[in-house]
């Protein structure tokens, strides 16, 4: 809630919406910077270095360790005296990675706001876990609830939410602000196209700025993939090999057939044997995404629907139609219940949690999940 009007509404979305969309890179800069100056006297120049060990795998079971040593010389500042809000805003977020790098951000804003507008503006972050988020946002956004004063969408409700006269053309301020002309042109075309826009495309109308573009990632046992017994049996009972590197996993090197071999090679029983070692419970090939939730199916599963050379809908028309429901569609969802043999005994209750809980606990082959999830 809005605790003074003295400071427009305008100017703290524009500034929230600046610092919000730059989060994981602020944080990082803020950290390095921080270390690096310390407790050092104000004014004198210090030489910090930073070493960094990275573990990377390496030929077989073995690893190869590497030690980054950076260093760099910068002019350290007296510590910030603490600066007491006069205005406060709610950013309401899923509970992940990027609303948590969102918070940390949050922590300076009064201090950056206080000398950007001249008035302090606290930034109380509200973390929703993500099957809630859409019923808690939908709620209180039907209440016309003066909260959140900022939130992050999941880019399929940019329509309701607009439409709903929720949320607001940005265009305008947009053309008032230099600074968010620069940030929109730092945007990926396709950042903007899909979760920029409603409709969708229509830059005339941009209803939101991207707050993290996530992709979903194969994450697989390199100790596995690598082993020489397997790689040999693989290749002889399939006829290519098993992926490996970087550059293996191409679609044009790869496709969703062939991710089912793997899958189906990698599943074994209790007894039998994997990388020279005997099983002592089953192992499983595969964990995606399978669970009711929210839409943790709807995701993946758009993969292989594109991969197969269909769409949700025309986008064109809207129409749905003939899309979804047509027979390279039904062939799609049909080889997506072909890969539940190939995954735990919890398939239909994965999402991005359980999925990195039975690579965790090693027992499968690989996972497919969303990179702003994995640990």
């Amino acid at each position: 809630m809005l605790r003074q009007k003295k400071i427009s509404r305008r100017v703290a979305l524009s500034t929230g919406a600046k610092v919000a969309t730059a989060a994981v890179i602020t944080g990082v800069v803020g950290g390095i910077a921080g270390y690096l100056a310390g407790t050092s006297q104000p004014g004198r120049e210090v030489t910090r270095t930073l070493t960094q060990t990275v573990t990377q795998p390496g030929a077989g079971a073995q690893t190869v360790t590497q030690t980054v040593t950076r260093t760099a010389t910068v002019t350290a500042t007296a510590p910030v005296g603490e600066v007491k809000p006069e205005l406060s805003i709610t950013f309401a977020s899923p509970e992940w990675l990027p609303g948590r790098l969102t918070g940390l951000i949050a922590q300076d804003f009064p201090a950056w706001s206080k000398a950007t507008t001249g008035k302090a503006v606290e930034v109380k972050m509200d973390l929703i876990p993500w099957d809630a988020i859409f019923d808690r946002l939908s709620t209180v956004l039907a209440a016309k609830s003066k909260e959140p004063t900022l939130l992050i969408s999941d880019s399929q409700w940019l329509g309701q939410f607009y439409v709903g006269g929720h949320i607001k053309r940005l265009n305008d301020i947009i053309a008032r602000d230099p600074e968010l002309q620069q940030l929109l042109n730092r945007f990926d075309p396709a950042l903007v196209y899909f979760y920029m826009t409603y409709p969708q495309g229509n830059t005339n109308n941009i209803v939101g700025f991207a707050h993290e573009g996530d992709v979903l990632l194969f994450v697989f046992r390199y100790d596995l993939f690598s082993h020489p017994t397997e790689r040999e049996n693989f290749k002889a009972e399939y006829g290519y090999d098993l992926p490996l590197n970087y550059e293996d996993w191409y679609p044009a090197q790869l496709d969703w057939y062939q991710i089912r071999d793997i899958a189906k090679y990698f599943t074994r029983k209790a007894g039998d044997e994997l990388a020279g070692k005997r099983l002592e419970e089953d192992f499983y090939g595969i964990a995606l995404h399978m669970s009711r939730a929210y839409d943790a199916i709807a995701c993946p599963f758009g993969s292989i629907l594109y991969s197969h050379g269909e769409y949700w809908w025309d986008p064109e028309t809207g129409q749905v139609d003939g899309y979804i429901n047509s027979a390279k569609a039904r062939q799609a969802l049909e080889f997506y219940a072909s890969l539940v043999p190939y995954a735990p005994p919890n398939a239909l209750e994965i999402w991005f949690d359980e999925a990195n809980a039975v690579m965790q606990a090693g027992k499968v082959a690989m996972i497919y999940n969303w990179a702003g999830f994995l640990p």
